[in-house]
Parts: C-alpha cells; structure tokens; sequence
C-alpha cells in the first residue's frame, strides 16, 4: 500500500468472485483502482518498486490490467 499511495493511487472497490449483472465475468478477484491525475497510474505501474511485486502475483495466477479514462464530472 505504501507504494500505491506513493502515487496518489485509492482502492475503490475490491471483491472476490463479483456476481454478473449482464454478461460473463471469468475472473476470481475484482480491483478498481482510482489514480489523480491519469498519468499517476502510469508512473506507478512503472515504477521499479512496483515492478519487483507484480513478479510473485504473475508467478501464481494470470492477470489482467486495463488503464480506462475516468467520467469528467
């Protein structure tokens, strides 16, 4: 957490195994991440501290990481 918060990053929304409304959704685990600005998520995706811990997550299980631009209010 240190790292994210590093980076301005907020945990939204985090749930194993989320229930469909519409549609199929294969995954196990759900995060929605919120970074301000946009670029933030970026440099901490990038960053070498980061980069050292995603390695173990990859050495378990597949993943998947999308960027999405967020609704301007």
């Amino acid at each position: 957490m240190p790292i994210f918060e590093r980076f301005g990053g907020k945990v939204l929304a985090a749930q194993n195994a989320p229930t469909p409304t519409e549609g199929p959704w294969p995954y196990d685990r759900t995060v929605l991440l919120s970074f301000t600005p946009r670029d933030a998520a970026e440099q901490w995706a990038n960053s070498p501290d980061y980069q050292a811990i995603p390695v173990h997550r990859h050495a378990g299980t597949i993943s998947n990481v999308v960027f999405v631009e967020g609704l301007r209010q």
